[in-house]
């Protein structure tokens, strides 16, 4: 049954109506945006503000790594989620987090982006990011760029990327004891 502005206002008071229903009303045109599926063009041009029902309709979208830099401007866990599930767990990391998490950093593997990952965000050799450089054929960077010493797998991997003759001549050049 559809009620309408005299019995709403009778019922529920002034107020209720002016916040809820009234046409000219912010609320209304947030609920509008929302349905549209435009929750974070909102958040960010007229309510300059975070609020959960303009997040919720910015991750359902694919906008919650935007929503968590420009309008968050800090990690939660719903945007990180939905961030790693749209394939960009990696960016996330670098930009919101500002730091590793295990879950961003599975998710960057998956993403193909271990090396990215571990050179941007772990800043460190790790075995996981490795073996995914590896796999990506950034084995040669991995080993220049992360580990800055050479090893087995990473010149093997060097070897198969054709970068043979830069391995030997940037990383086999490090000496156990430079490192």
């Amino acid at each position: 049954m559809k009620h309408d502005k005299k019995w709403i206002i009778k019922h529920y008071g002034k107020e209720f109506y002016q916040t809820n229903f009234k046409e000219d009303s912010k609320n209304i045109n947030r609920i509008t945006a929302i349905k549209e599926g435009k929750g974070y063009q909102y958040a960010k041009d007229v309510d300059k503000c975070p609020r959960d029902d303009t997040r919720e309709a910015a991750i359902k979208k694919g906008w919650g790594y935007e929503y968590a830099r420009d309008i968050d401007k800090c990690p939660r866990d719903d945007t990180r989620i939905a961030t790693i599930e749209d394939g960009n767990g990696c960016e996330y990391a670098h930009d919101i987090d500002k730091c590793p998490r295990d879950d961003t950093r599975e998710a960057a593997i998956e993403e193909g982006k271990g090396y990215i990952y571990a050179r941007d965000v772990d800043k460190c050799p790790r075995d996981d990011t490795r073996e995914a450089a590896i796999e990506e054929r950034y084995g040669y960077e991995y080993a220049r760029d992360i580990d800055k010493y050479p090893r087995n797998d990473t010149r093997k991997a060097a070897i198969e990327e054709d970068c043979n003759y830069e391995y030997a001549k940037y990383i086999d050049k490090i000496k156990v004891k430079d490192i």
